[in-house]
């Protein structure tokens, strides 16, 4: 049963970091609204939080691990290293920064 929530958690995970880098072209203006205060909220989380996301940490407990610190590979890291990507952790936080930033400004924008 714990796997099929982690499995869960996982695919509602993919689900959020796709939305979070593509959900501002979708053409609503309360879908901007949303992202625009949504966008600070998962980035201030991820940074109080030692740059561990939420759902990674969900899903991890979930697959039995119960510390997080013994897991090298993020959530994004292990998605890339899956195509043979191989980016060190401190740039995929800055590509994650630059990303989020620009969908929040593109949000910010386009909701007023």
């Amino acid at each position: 049963m714990n796997q099929y929530i982690a499995k869960s958690i996982h695919n509602f995970h993919t689900f959020l970091s796709v939305y979070l880098l593509c959900g501002w072209m979708i053409p609503s203006k309360e879908n901007h609204q949303f992202l625009t205060f949504f966008v600070p909220s998962i980035y201030v989380n991820w940074l109080i939080d030692d740059h561990k996301c939420f759902f990674t940490r969900l899903e991890h407990y979930f697959q039995g691990d119960k510390k997080l610190e013994d897991k090298k590979d993020g959530f994004i890291q292990e998605k890339l290293k899956k195509y043979n990507i191989d980016i060190s952790e401190k740039k995929i936080d800055i590509i994650l920064t630059f990303i989020t930033y620009h969908t929040f400004l593109q949000s910010y924008y386009r909701s007023f």
